[in-house]
């Protein structure tokens, strides 16, 4: 019987400390990567980060890190023996697919401006940590909507984001999640077909659903 080798990374921010008052708080990536060494693990899947102290937490997305910030993680991944996997980042969540009034908590962000403030400096961030992935999502669809309406405005806001990190050599895993254009396992398939690019594909977290 052959064997076949697999790579296991992980998600480590359920890491959590608790802090004098009990409440558990997202640990800082010293304390989550400790956690990942303590399982056997050599991969990890940055994505939330306790960049403040247990009692005055400051989370940050991995996307939004400073080069000071990234410098100290690519410091505790050398002391740690960890490598990056992917980057869990925040791409979609929080946006909206089309200006559209709904009523919703999302926003919608002109596209050029999502590229230059958003995409760009997870680019950089996946290019610094040497990943050669970043995890992201579709967007929200107007509340009331079928999402399945709203596939081909998706994949045209898509289309370029995949197309700046493939310029970096960076794979786009696409997500699904629930109340997203991406909902369904078939709507994601319809998305990747429709923006057709090699550098796009699909990661499963029935978590999410």
């Amino acid at each position: 019987m052959r064997t076949v080798p697999v790579d296991i990374a992980a998600f480590l921010d359920e890491a959590t400390r608790p802090n004098r008052a009990g409440r558990h708080v997202i640990a800082p990536a010293a304390d989550q990567l400790c956690v990942g060494q303590a399982l056997g693990l050599k991969q990890w899947v940055p994505r939330w980060l306790n960049v403040g102290t247990l009692e005055q937490p400051q989370f940050a997305n991995v996307g939004s890190l400073t080069d000071n910030q990234l410098g100290e993680v690519i410091e505790l991944q050398r002391r740690y023996g960890f490598a990056t996997h992917c980057v869990g980042s925040a791409i979609g969540k929080k946006v909206k697919v089309a200006d559209v009034e709904d009523g919703t908590e999302h926003r919608f962000v002109d596209p050029r401006q999502y590229l230059d403030e958003v995409i760009q400096p997870v680019v950089h961030v996946a290019d610094v940590l040497r990943a050669n992935a970043v995890r992201i999502f579709s967007f929200h669809h107007p509340r009331g909507s079928d999402s399945r309406d709203y596939v081909g405005v998706a994949a045209e806001r898509l289309a370029p984001i995949v197309e700046a990190f493939a310029t970096a050599n960076i794979t786009t895993l696409l997500e699904i999640e629930a109340g997203l254009v991406g909902n369904r396992a078939e709507t994601c398939v319809e998305i990747c077909r429709r923006v057709g690019h090699p550098r796009l594909l699909l990661i499963w977290d029935p978590g999410n659903v």
